[in-house]
């Protein structure tokens, strides 16, 4: 996990803001992970924060345009783990058997997200299992 001694490293306006070391042990005990995307590509550290720190992120389903080019697609984040897959991993692992959860919309989804929690919690056990097993078999 990406860790710095406080998260307020030069903001003096927010001192009551939790040390990285508490956030990181949340992460740890945290079945679900923020992962919203970052200033100039869909991914960021935080992605890589919640895999490590072994929570399912929750990713943007990006769409992404200038004018007539599509730069990222909401396929962005499976295209790119197939890719980790086909670059990294041990032809003779396990392949990875999930997607990434994605994200639509911030602001409406933390009901939909509190109700996988609760009515599916079994599944997410077996999701987040997979989804260990293919980090640390990746990171090999």
């Amino acid at each position: 996990v990406h860790e710095t001694s406080t998260v307020t490293v030069g903001f003096d306006w927010k001192p009551d803001l939790w040390p990285a070391e508490k956030i990181a042990n949340l992460m740890r005990d945290s079945k679900l992970c923020p992962a919203p995307m970052g200033f100039l590509a869909p991914e960021s550290f935080r992605l890589w924060e919640s895999l490590e720190a072994g929570c399912i992120p929750l990713v943007d389903a990006v769409d992404i345009s200038r004018q007539d080019l599509i730069l990222y697609d909401s396929q962005y984040f499976i295209s790119f783990f197939n890719y980790l897959d086909d670059t990294y991993l041990d032809p003779h692992r396990p392949r990875r058997r999930f997607d990434p959860i994605l994200v639509h919309n911030w602001a409406i989804s933390a009901p939909n997200i509190a109700d996988i929690l609760y009515r599916d919690y079994e599944d997410l056990e077996h999701f987040q299992s997979a989804q260990i097993e293919w980090w640390l078999n990746l990171k090999q």
